[in-house]
């Protein structure tokens, strides 16, 4: 099967062990209770959250992993930051009340034209072209690698 994906021009990674949701999900699950959480203490806007992701640790990591770029910084140096930020950071295994308010009041993103953002047909057009763009530049850019 990796070989197939792999002539089919995807990235195959070997699930060791088998677990609830895929890796990525369950990366996302984690970033998305932080986020959350950070816009429900009025730490930050879902704009902000977006710049922060767009323009600094989503264009590093898909270039560098998280392990990469630790070992380039130094454990050490993250054993640091780790220690005092861990404690502080979201840990419910509940869904954010902000993410349930929002379903609730009927806002569920661009079907509803309501969600974190606004959404106008044009604003959905835009971040559509955006994705299609920045997603065929990484592709052709993954198969020279």
């Amino acid at each position: 099967m990796t070989s197939l994906l792999k002539r089919l021009g995807k990235t195959p990674v070997l699930v060791r062990r088998e677990v609830p949701g895929f890796i990525a999900n369950r990366i996302q699950a984690a970033v998305w209770r932080e986020i959350l959480k950070l816009v429900a203490d009025g730490v930050a806007t879902p704009e902000d959250i977006d710049l922060v992701m767009t323009s600094s640790l989503g264009r590093r990591w898909s270039v560098a992993g998280p392990f990469e770029i630790t070992d380039l910084a130094g454990l050490d140096l993250k054993q640091a930051i780790l220690t005092e930020l861990l404690p502080l950071l979201a840990s419910s295994a509940d869904v954010p009340a902000i993410l349930n308010e929002k379903v609730e009041q009927g806002n569920l993103g661009v079907k509803t034209g309501n969600g974190f953002r606004e959404w106008t047909p044009e604003k959905v057009r835009d971040v559509k072209e955006r994705l299609a763009r920045a997603l065929t530049t990484i592709a052709q850019w993954d198969a020279q690698r």
